[in-house]
């Protein structure tokens, strides 16, 4: 029964091949994801690893028919053995060259990762990226391109390199991030249909590594960060309730004293009124006192003259009806000076 490669061999076994490569069938898991109640993984990191790659040159690309599988090397016994899954070898046609470009991709396990053709990296930063195309020459391609591969988890972090030509696929490779050694290096192209090596194809890089401030969050530090303005928004929201009710408080404290003030200025002033009046009715019966006694007197002495004069005279001189009168005028101005 024939076996679909096209289905076996796309893009996540190739990361999966990269991650196994060279260790002996064995790679450990992070720290974090190996210990029980430790602390999270990705955690938080001050700074981010920074691997420039300048990708200088490409070499020895096959023409759009041509096929040279690699069946020497470290796997050559594989190739002998099972024929048809290394492919067959095909001469080049005599069509036009190719023009190839290089497209560089970060697959990351983990943690924060992204490409920048710039230092200091924006805020945004996109996991792929491409050269520009040089045409009609896949012999010796001469591309000088620099980028800078950010990533939080170097060794969590799959690097993937592929040549494209025309927009279509060609060959690629993949690699582990962090397993890159400084200096300059070349990657040895593998075909897209049957992931084997290309026979004296390489992508010519120079690689150094470096570190660069971590401005940058992953989800589940931006879902915490979330949280936490959540929770500051509500604390905020209840300080400012609180505060409301307080201020309410001190509002109503502050009329209820002013409307006391008020009453107490008005007593006051009823007692002003009251003692003025008092004192008014005092200062009217003593001048009624006083006018009483001082008409007494006057009658006193006019009856003493008359009885000195004349003393058959006496009955009609001696009349009460001036006093009365006199009392009945000063009582009504008393009553008008009350009201």
């Amino acid at each position: 029964m024939p076996i679909s490669l096209r289905l076996t061999l796309q893009v996540p076994t190739q990361l999966h091949h990269a991650l196994f490569d060279r260790t002996g069938g064995y790679v450990l898991k992070p720290r974090g994801m190996r210990e029980e109640g430790g602390a999270p993984w990705p955690a938080e990191r001050q700074h981010v690893s920074r691997t420039t790659l300048r990708i200088l040159s490409l070499h020895n690309l096959p023409k759009r028919t041509e096929a040279r599988p690699r069946r020497s090397g470290a796997h050559g016994a594989c190739h002998s053995h099972v024929p048809q899954l290394s492919g067959a070898a095909a001469p080049p046609d005599d069509l036009e060259p190719s023009s190839p470009s290089v497209s560089v991709g970060l697959h990351p396990i983990g943690g924060f990762c992204g490409i920048s053709r710039e230092l200091p990296s924006p805020y945004t930063v996109p996991v792929e990226a491409s050269t520009h195309a040089v045409e009609r020459n896949g012999l010796n391609a001469r591309l000088d391109v620099t980028m800078h591969l950010l990533a939080a988890e170097p060794d969590a972090t799959f690097l993937r390199l592929s040549v494209r030509d025309g927009g279509n696929e060609v060959c690629f490779e993949t690699a582990v991030l962090g397993r890159l050694r400084p200096g300059y290096r070349v990657f040895r192209l593998r075909s897209k249909d049957l992931s084997t090596r290309i026979e004296l194809c390489y992508l010519f890089v120079h690689v150094s590594i470096g570190s660069e401030p971590n401005m940058w969050v992953t989800g589940r530090q931006l879902f915490q960060q979330q949280q936490q303005q959540q929770q500051q928004q509500q604390q905020r929201r209840l300080g400012s309730a609180a505060a409301g009710n307080r201020v309410l408080q001190l509002g109503g404290e502050v009329q209820l004293h002013q409307q006391q003030e008020i009453i107490h200025q008005q007593e006051r002033e009823i007692e002003a009124l009251q003692h003025e009046a008092d004192r008014q009715r005092e200062a009217h019966r003593r001048e009624l006192e006083r006018l009483r006694e001082a008409h007494e007197r006057e009658l006193a002495e006019l009856t003493v003259q008359q009885e000195a004069d004349d003393p058959a005279q006496l009955t009609h001189h001696v009349d009460a009806k001036p006093l009365s009168q006199l009392l009945r005028v000063h009582a009504k101005e008393v009553s008008v000076r009350d009201v």
